[in-house]
């Protein structure tokens, strides 16, 4: 069964730099809020490798820009994921940001890998957790140019 994740997010003053545009640094940090609320929401906010705690940590963050978004505009984010490492010791989960009338703002790309709390070591991620990121919808293309 395909699982999808999505928030309207608002985008307020504090998310915007000189020139009241949006800071793409803004839509980063939207994204990984989003994606500690996923991982809560599915059950694996806390993840163990052969009973030692693991973080999820983001080695990698890429943007597509697609359109313009304004102050106290409230937005569509989309998840879905962009690839899974055969081994499972990365994923890469994408962020789709789209205005309410389904034009696109940006894309966030996050490349994530599962580390060992102990020795930083990168471990598989649970066969459980890949397959709730296996069932979400699989990336679309990137905005036409």
């Amino acid at each position: 069964m395909q699982k999808t994740f999505e928030r309207k997010i608002s985008l307020t003053l504090n998310d915007a730099g000189y020139g009241m545009q949006i800071r793409k640094g803004q839509f980063i940090d939207k994204a990984h809020l989003a994606r500690h609320e996923f991982f809560a929401e599915i059950g694996w906010a806390n993840v163990s490798h052969e009973g030692v705690a693991c973080t999820t940590e983001v080695i990698q963050d890429t943007i597509n820009y697609g359109g313009q978004a304004q102050i106290l505009e409230t937005l569509l984010l989309n998840l879905s994921l962009e690839h899974m490492a055969d081994d499972r010791t990365s994923c890469v989960l994408r962020w789709d940001f789209r205005r309410e009338d389904g034009q696109p703002v940006i894309i966030v790309c996050s490349e994530l890998v599962w580390l060992r709390s102990d020795n930083g070591e990168s471990v598989p991620a649970p066969a459980g957790l890949v397959d709730c990121l296996n069932s979400l919808p699989a990336a679309p293309g990137h905005f036409a140019s």
